[in-house]
């Protein structure tokens, strides 16, 4: 019931996301499931991967998960510079 249905829709939250750093699911993929992201970027800006914290409704409201967002974005900035000495094959 909460998926992202259309183009502008979608647009807008992909500018939101771009805006801010994080994305959240807001039971988009599943009922009673939230869940709040950010990436992990190397020098250059492109994606290493992502970092999530993931919870239900019965044991956290949105606004509490959002309360993580700083640690969140803290523990993918060490794992960007720490990523600068990691030798990835080519």
């Amino acid at each position: 019931p909460n998926t992202i249905t259309t183009a502008d829709t979608l647009r807008t939250e992909l500018d939101h996301i771009a805006k801010n750093g994080m994305a959240f699911d807001r039971e988009e993929h599943e009922p009673g499931i939230i869940c709040i992201a950010v990436p992990v970027l190397n020098s250059k800006n492109h994606a290493l991967g992502a970092l999530s914290l993931t919870s239900n409704i019965q044991r956290h409201s949105f606004e509490s998960l959002k309360m993580h967002a700083s640690t969140l974005q803290t523990a993918a900035s060490e794992i960007s510079h720490a990523a600068e000495n990691w030798q990835f094959p080519t």
